[in-house]
């Protein structure tokens, strides 16, 4: 959702995985990427929390399969942006 413009869908959808599956960093990443640009949900106490446990190094998205090289660095700058360090 995110790579298709659709940032409330992204966060909705990323935002049920997450609490599905708490602790896990992958869905922690996912929802950190949809939610950067939303200050009520980033600046929340759970969800920092929730990037404080965060296992997977910030490049994760790099070894994945995508076809354009933008849309990598797209959500690597959206980490970028609450603060996730590289």
């Amino acid at each position: 959702w995110i790579l298709a413009g659709d940032n409330g869908a992204a966060i909705q959808f990323a935002r049920e995985a997450h609490e599905r599956s708490p602790r896990s960093s992958w869905q922690i990443m996912v929802y950190a990427a949809a939610a950067s640009g939303d200050p009520s949900i980033t600046k929340t106490k759970e969800f920092q929390d929730a990037i404080n446990g965060l296992e997977l190094p910030f490049g994760h998205f790099r070894s994945m399969p995508f076809a354009d090289i933008s849309n990598v660095e797209m959500l690597e700058d959206r980490l970028r942006a609450i603060g996730l360090k590289e």
